[in-house]
């Protein structure tokens, strides 16, 4: 492609959409939306023909970036699917307080751009809001009109409420949001119209669980896995749609770890999550070729990390791992 055509290239140039402030971030601008009875999908649950539970929902993205990380690269790819829901939530791009400014920044107007184009096509979008440090606040709130409902998250942030209530604070003074969607429950001292949506789905929102990264604000949402035992205080789990491949969720709401159970009734697999209930942890029985070439089922773990959930490279059970959780491999001890 030659540099003309790289000029002429929107996806190349990105300046299609009216910006603001110094540093000409695109502006999203303010839509009405229905905050009397909000209900979100996690972006990672969105699927082409979704049902009609679900696109009456909004899509949020308080997921792992590299879930979503495709969306400002090819926006095209992912709009059809999209268009089915009642609003979006512009894409939770990190703007962890150690990274440096450029990529704070780059991670706002990113997250702005989206949500411009998304208009731009006559969906409804609400701004995700997220804040690194203090010096983030002359860059991290562009881009959002006055008086315009806004999204934050919770997670991650009980461990440093000082730092998060700073910037939320000077969130409320740079745009007074007519209304917050806040994805977590809220501290008690923060002001503002606020809708709280649980992720952890207490009782009070949302019956034991629902579909991985699916959430109610007031209203139960349609499960996609059932409770169907328990085995040493750790619940057993089914998809309920029993055409689907089996497995467990990703992300874990109302426990710390889940078991899946073949259908003869032994173990297949167990998963533990962290405390803002990624999957962190598994224990599965599978044939796994690196760890025994004749295609045996093998008890082995897979190990995810925060930055690189595709990273989980099998190994080998340990004794102390084994000694540890063999009181759930119903079936094989």
């Amino acid at each position: 492609m030659t540099s003309l055509e790289m000029r002429e290239n929107a996806l190349f140039m990105r300046n299609e959409f009216n910006t603001v402030g110094k540093w000409q971030i695109p502006l999203i601008k303010n839509q009405e939306i229905d905050t009397s009875d909000i209900s979100l999908v996690a972006y990672s649950d969105t699927r082409t023909n979704d049902n009609k539970e679900n696109i009456k929902r909004g899509v949020h993205f308080f997921v792992d970036d590299y879930r979503f990380k495709g969306i400002y690269n090819n926006p095209d790819k992912s709009l059809a699917k999209l268009s089915q829901y009642a609003f979006l939530l512009t894409p939770d791009y990190s703007t962890y307080s150690d990274m440096n400014l450029w990529r704070q920044m780059e991670s706002v107007a990113h997250s702005r751009w989206v949500g411009a184009y998304w208009q731009s096509k006559g969906l409804k979008v609400v701004p995700t809001v997220s804040w690194g440090d203090a010096r983030s606040y002359s860059f991290c709130f562009d881009g959002v009109e006055q008086n315009a409902v806004v999204a934050i998250g919770m997670i991650g942030c009980k461990g440093n409420k000082l730092a998060f209530m700073r910037g939320y604070n000077a969130m409320l003074e740079k745009l007074s949001p007519s209304c917050i969607i806040c994805f977590g429950k809220p501290f008690d001292d923060m002001n503002g119209n606020i809708v709280a949506v649980d992720y952890l789905l207490q009782e009070r929102w949302c019956a034991d669980m629902g579909g991985r990264g699916t959430f109610a604000s007031g209203n139960p949402v349609p499960y996609s896995y059932e409770t169907i035992g328990i085995i040493d205080g750790v619940k057993v789990l089914q998809k309920l749609d029993k055409k689907a491949s089996a497995g467990l969720p990703e992300e874990a709401h109302s426990s710390y770890s889940y078991i899946l159970l073949n259908k003869d009734g032994d173990f297949r697999m167990y998963r533990e999550y962290d405390e803002n209930h990624y999957l962190r942890f598994e224990i599965a029985y599978h044939p796994e070729k690196n760890i025994d070439p004749s295609r045996k089922p093998v008890l082995h773990v897979h190990e995810y990390k925060p930055d690189d959930f595709s990273n989980r490279k099998a190994r080998p059970l340990t004794k102390e791992e084994y000694e540890k959780y063999k009181k759930y491999f119903k079936g094989l001890v």
